[in-house]
């Protein structure tokens, strides 16, 4: 995390976000290049209604979505519905 937190700086200080037209999140970093968009599909937020609650999102996330996933609405096939984490997550109610 040491590393990555240093890595950070660097390239925030490299460019001006403010004079950027595009935008890179690294959250995971699975997806590579087409995790760099359009920095307005993250300026700005709303709330989405999900399964009954309201979440804030990133007002673009259908962008986001379509431009990871394709069409994000429709489920792969079962033999490709694979996670793509590194660690295993559960719900507990």
């Amino acid at each position: 995390f040491k590393n990555a937190k240093k890595g950070y700086a660097w390239i925030e200080n490299q460019f001006n976000y403010n004079k950027s037209r595009l935008f890179f999140g690294v959250v995971c970093g699975v997806y590579g290049e087409k995790e760099i968009m359009s920095k307005d599909v993250f300026e700005f937020s709303e709330l989405i209604d999900f399964e009954g609650k309201k979440f804030c999102a990133i007002k673009g996330y259908k962008n986001y979505l379509q431009h990871l996933y394709g069409d994000y609405m429709q489920l792969p096939p079962i033999n490709k519905r694979v996670a793509h984490h590194t660690f295993k997550a559960y719900y507990k109610e």
